[in-house]
């Protein structure tokens, strides 16, 4: 019998992980900006609930783990560039 072989190889799976983790932190930043947009606009308490969930989400455990990024300084360099703060 044959040696079962894996359909890829680590360094294969490393790299769909880092595509995975990279996805989810521009997601959320994309995310993020409309938001900030959206309470700007018209103070829309649904857009003030994501700023938060967002803000929790870059400042949490979660996103430590997926980026070497510090999560407090892309906050305000997002807020300086949407909201020219």
């Amino acid at each position: 019998m044959r040696p079962r072989r894996d359909k890829y190889n680590d360094s294969d799976i490393d790299a769909c992980y880092k595509s995975l983790m990279l996805a989810v932190i521009e997601q959320a930043v994309r995310d993020y900006k409309k938001a900030l947009l959206a309470a700007k606009r018209c103070d829309d308490l649904l857009a003030r609930r994501k700023i938060r969930e967002l803000e929790n989400f870059f400042c949490g455990e979660w996103f430590e783990q997926l980026s070497n990024i510090d999560g407090k300084m892309l906050v305000r360099k997002i807020r300086k560039m949407v909201l020219g703060d």
